[in-house]
């Protein structure tokens, strides 16, 4: 629990729609009441208020009605895109029900003309709001970007 020695008003130059597009001060529907008229949120956020606890609680609900690893590493990128504190705070509160997924490659087949397989790698901490691909070939995929150049540019 932290003191009142240790809270500190922080000033903001951004209101309104920049604010919301800020995922490290966006707080979504945790901002109060006195919050949404200093920061120009009125009308931009749904009427209820609500906690972090409450955010948090409805965040892993719909993480939970995500039926396939890939849909919910979607959702916590998509989450830590648009609120790193609720992001964070999910994490924390459900690590081990999460680490799977965000530590755990997850795969998925696309193109399978082409046969490409890929790895997406949901890398927590290393490199902020990135979703990396590592892509593996299969039946002759190397041959093809080597026979249709990638915007202009050869495949070695």
């Amino acid at each position: 629990m932290m003191t009142s020695a240790l809270m500190a008003t922080i000033r903001l130059a951004v209101r309104g729609n920049a604010l919301l597009n800020d995922p490290h001060w966006n707080k979504g529907t945790a901002f109060t009441e006195q919050e949404r008229k200093q920061f120009g949120l009125i009308g931009r956020l749904p009427y209820q208020v609500n906690t972090l606890d409450e955010q948090c609680q409805r965040s892993f609900d719909q993480l939970l009605s995500r039926d396939t690893p890939l849909r919910k590493s979607s959702f916590l990128q998509s989450l830590k895109e648009q609120n790193t504190v609720l992001f964070y705070q999910l994490i924390r509160r459900h690590l081990k029900e999460l680490m799977p997924i965000i530590y755990t490659p997850t795969e998925v087949r696309l193109a399978p003309s082409v046969g490409l397989r890929v790895n997406l790698h949901f890398l927590l901490g290393r490199r902020d709001r990135k979703l990396f691909a590592l892509v593996q070939a299969e039946r002759g995929f190397i041959s093809h970007l080597r026979k249709h150049p990638f915007h202009g540019r050869g495949f070695p």
